[in-house]
């Protein structure tokens, strides 16, 4: 099947091109033309003296689109490639001279896609002789290498700036003399070629070193010496040691006498090894069996599909390590979806039906396919083709596979795109302007954002100095400085007013990293700015607050001073009246209730006045033990606060005691579970223990007998305390108190501690309310919190959290 570009050939009208009709055309001519549309690699041809352009379906693509094609087919080279034709004419020169040029990874901009492009190409320019051994045209075979340079330098210069990097491969070159043919001088290239150093080959006989190629070139080596004409060797085959083992390898050359004072004294040998085009054009002709022996060889994974159901013929083994990641016996021989069935719910399947229905090549670039391997499940990124093989009919009867895993340069893209992407965000995020300075030519870059630190709104251009002018001259010193410092260090920093063209001040902040080259020299600086003007505003701010309130401060200190003083006093006093209520209210009560016993006991009463007397009685008791509780309750913030460590089932066990008579009476227990010691003010708590334990037989249900538990939970933080209470202090630990009584209304959990407060009348149940807000003083006293959980008629739960230490 004729590719597109013989197509094009055999339908352009020669005749008006210094080629003239094509059946005029030399076999040489036609031959390569027929090489180059048979090979899979990019190949352009300039022939003739007119250097007529011609190039292969491989190569099209080089061109674009809306560019060169197909233009330039039959066009004079310096017509077709007029952009570069300063670039391209000497390598066209050196080639046509008879030296082999290789380029690698050159640039070598030209239009296409509408525009002029940066491209880079890694080639080679042979000359091409004619049936008659005259150079007739250039073969260039060539590989465009844009995307591997343009990543490499996004890789390596993150301000997307690239070097072109231009290494010429010289052609190997070295000096017989005499008919010892001593090897005077050879270079770098050539001993590449042979594998050997210099002090190997030099001073020494050709033959002693390369015993050998005696057989293969001497007769024509000592021919040159012998009749002074030089010899041309095309694609010339020799069996040469190297990399450790023997190998055939071809080579064009020159044998060109070297004369003194007209006399040959030795031969001048140029060789250029073109043993990988001889090779690629062999395998072209080769037999199936060979084109199978060299995908075997290939280091690309490759592989053939037989038929229409993709029988897995052949393939080799980066295949099977590399992608397929199976054993041989699993694949060969089987159908393609049969091994590999996650491919059927794939877009591959139609694709490979496609081609061996059209016979058109096919081929993606980043493709993503998902394979199940003996690892299983794996995703790669793939660059791979799908090509028709022919029979002799022309009927397509299988399908040629290289693929090519790009999954690593594809993620390391998207790296460094979404590393730019990310650095673009934090940049405009925090409003930093961005600069770059050529450090020897005072040229400067910067962004949009940078321009306006300054007080432009719009983007103009303005040199260093006047850049620098922006800086406040009280503050240039500074800028100097710290420019001097960075030099040293590699990095700068400093801050410095601006002043805008209004004449207002702003303040910035810069930053910056000094960037050597290969010398050490500093070469450039990258760097950002900040507008710090509301900050300095800012800090000004708040010096001047701070100096306000230290004022305040110091006179809040001689305030507070004159209230402790007035505190102190009011203690005293409140002390005269905890004596006077323990003494002096107390005293006349117990006299009421003496009097009152002995008029019911010795007086014959009647019974409504022994009933006055009961009543007055139950009232001055009533009154002292308000009064008890009241200095209970005063004295739980003044009297001594001395911690010690105490078991709490000590305390436990004596209040058993307390209420031995109490729980006989009402068939009640108290339970005890895990407790732990605790660090308290043992007569307070003994006194929170008392309250809780009595407001619980207080409150028991008249339908059943009293059960209180005891309990204690370590290790509780402080972040997973939610209540009101604010903790201070890292972990606690709780202790649980839980009866079975009437309970009372979840509505007041937070009132029952309050002093005074009752939730039943006193008939009903003794007691003044003063009982929980002692409890809840002396928890506070410990920095501890309590809270009161309760339902009506299902007991109460009271939950003490202190501090574990």
């Amino acid at each position: 099947m004729n590719s597109d570009m013989q197509q094009l050939i055999e339908s352009k009208n020669w005749e008006e091109t210094s080629l003239g009709a094509r059946e005029h055309w030399p076999s040489t001519l036609s031959m390569l033309l027929n090489v180059m549309h048979h090979s899979r690699f990019p190949m352009f041809l300039f022939w003739g003296p007119d250097l007529i352009s011609f190039y292969n379906d491989a190569f099209r693509p080089s061109l674009g689109i809306d560019g060169k094609h197909p233009y330039i087919l039959g066009k004079p080279a310096k017509e077709a490639w007029i952009e570069i034709w300063d670039i391209i004419k000497p390598l066209l020169d050196q080639a046509l001279s008879g030296e082999a040029v290789w380029r690698e990874d050159l640039l070598v901009p030209f239009y296409r896609n509408g525009r002029i492009e940066d491209i880079y190409w890694t080639f080679s320019y042979s000359a091409v002789p004619d049936e008659s051994g005259k150079i007739a045209g250039v073969l260039v075979i060539c590989n465009e290498t844009t995307e591997k340079i343009l990543n490499t330098q996004k890789l390596t210069d993150s301000n997307n700036r690239f070097k072109s990097i231009v290494q010429e491969v010289p052609i190997g070159i070295t000096i017989f003399r005499g008919r010892e043919l001593i090897v005077e001088m050879t270079n770098k290239t050539y001993l590449e070629i042979v594998d050997r150093e210099e002090e190997e080959v030099v001073g020494k006989p050709f033959f002693e070193t390369f015993p050998e190629l005696r057989d293969a070139v001497q007769h024509l080596l000592l021919g040159v010496l012998e009749t002074g004409e030089p010899y041309y060797g095309t694609e010339f085959k020799v069996s040469l040691k190297r990399h450790g083992g023997k190998e055939d390898t071809y080579f064009n050359f020159v044998y060109h006498p070297l004369r003194e004072d007209a006399a040959i004294s030795g031969v001048i040998v140029v060789a250029t090894e073109v043993t990988e085009q001889v090779r690629a054009r062999y395998k072209l002709a080769e037999s199936e069996g060979k084109f199978r022996e060299m995908i075997m060889k290939s280091p690309i994974p490759m592989t053939i599909f037989r038929g229409s159901d993709y029988v897995i013929e052949l393939a080799n083994s980066v295949m099977f390590e590399k992608i397929w990641r199976k054993q041989e016996h699993e694949v060969i021989g089987k159908k393609l979806l049969d091994v590999f069935p996650e491919l059927k719910d794939q877009k591959y399947p139609q694709l490979l039906r496609r081609v061996y229905q059209s016979g058109h090549v096919h081929n993606e670039k980043e493709a993503v396919a998902y394979v199940q391997g003996d690892d299983g499940l794996k995703k790669f990124i793939l660059d791979y083709e799908y090509a028709p093989l022919f029979d002799e009919d022309n009927k397509v009867w299988g399908m040629f596979v290289t693929v090519n895993d790009v999954s690593e340069k594809v993620e390391a893209r998207t790296t460094i795109e979404k590393s730019e992407e990310k650095l673009n965000v934090v940049i405009e995020a925090s409003e930093l302007g961005t600069w770059e300075l050529d450090l020897k030519t005072r040229e400067g870059i910067y962004s949009d954002r940078y321009l306006q630190i300054l007080g432009y709104n719009e983007r103009v251009t303005l040199q260093h100095q006047q850049l620098l002018d922006h800086i406040h001259p009280d503050d240039l010193s500074t800028r100097h400085a710290a420019l001097a410092q960075a030099l040293k260090t590699g990095k700068l920093y400093y801050e410095a007013r601006l002043l805008w063209k209004d004449q207002s001040i702003h303040w910035m902040e810069a930053r910056g990293k000094v960037f050597y080259d290969r010398e050490g020299q500093p070469e450039k600086m990258l760097g950002t700015i900040r507008d710090i003007t509301e900050e300095k505003n800012q800090k000004a701010i708040l010096e001047s607050f701070a100096s306000e309130l230290e004022k305040k401060v110091t006179e809040r200190t001689i305030e507070l001073k004159e209230k402790n003083s007035t505190l102190e006093r009011m203690n005293e006093e409140l002390q005269s009246f905890a004596y006077v209520s323990s003494h002096d209210l107390q005293e006349p009560l117990r006299k009421i209730q003496t009097f009152a016993s002995r008029i019911k006991q010795k007086e014959n009463l009647s019974e409504r006045a022994n009933d006055y007397f009961t009543r007055m009685e139950k009232a001055a008791n009533q009154m002292q033990v308000l009064i008890q509780d009241l200095l209970a309750y005063s004295r739980t913030s003044t009297s001594d606060r001395r911690f010690e460590t105490v078991k709490l089932q000590d305390i436990i066990d004596e209040l058993k005691s307390d209420f031995e008579e109490t729980l006989r009476e009402k068939a009640g227990t108290i339970e005890s579970v895990n407790l732990c010691e605790v660090k308290i003010i043992p007569l307070q708590f003994k006194q929170v223990m008392f309250n809780l334990i009595s407001n619980s037989l207080k409150f028991a249900s008249p339908e059943r007998p009293p059960v209180i538990r005891i309990e204690t939970t370590n290790g509780i933080k402080a972040e997973d305390l939610r209540t009101k209470f604010t903790p201070r202090d890292e972990s606690y630990y709780r202790i649980t108190v839980i009866d079975n009584g009437i309970g009372f209304d979840p509505l007041y959990k937070e009132k029952i501690f309050e002093v005074f407060q009752r939730l039943h009348g006193k008939h009903e149940y003794s007691g003044t309310g003063v009982g929980l807000a002692i409890v809840k003083k002396i928890i506070e006293n410990h920095r501890g919190y309590i809270e009161a959980i309760a339902v009506p008629d299902s007991g109460a739960r009271f939950d003490i959290y202190l501090p574990s230490h």
